[in-house]
């Protein structure tokens, strides 16, 4: 059928993209408040990485497995925490570790789960070791 998913998506983001500047250029920027270049080339620029960054993950879901996939994508937020932390220069509590804890787990159970599982029984079963014989 030649229908092709990922130009759909990108042309379906590039239409609301330009829709969204329609609407600053002619209502918020001249009635909440005017253009500040700064935030705007911020934007502009945080854009082009957005879309390379959703074009690369739609490319990887269509190629690939997307449980792997999906675990490296919601990575982001556990970036954002260790992120978060360091500029505020704040310890995060026990529950705030221990999700931290859990989502790297989990995408590593995803990711890798032969790997883990070894290192698991290595590090509790002591079966790392090389048998002697």
């Amino acid at each position: 059928m030649g229908f092709d998913s990922l130009s759909v998506s990108f042309f379906s983001q590039g239409i609301t993209s330009i829709l969204v500047m329609i609407v600053g250029l002619a209502w918020y920027w001249q009635e909440v408040e005017p253009l500040n270049k700064r935030m705007f080339l911020i934007g502009f620029f945080g854009s082009i990485f957005d879309s390379c960054g959703k074009a690369t993950i739609q490319k990887a879901y269509s190629t690939g497995p997307a449980g792997p996939i999906a675990a490296f994508v919601e990575l982001n937020n556990v970036v954002l925490i260790l992120k978060e932390a360091i500029v505020h220069r704040k310890i995060p509590n026990y529950l705030e570790t221990l999700g931290f804890v859990f989502a790297i787990i989990g995408a590593l159970v995803l990711c890798i789960p032969e790997q883990l599982v070894k290192w698991i029984k290595c590090i509790f079963c002591c079966t790392c070791r090389k048998s002697r014989s």
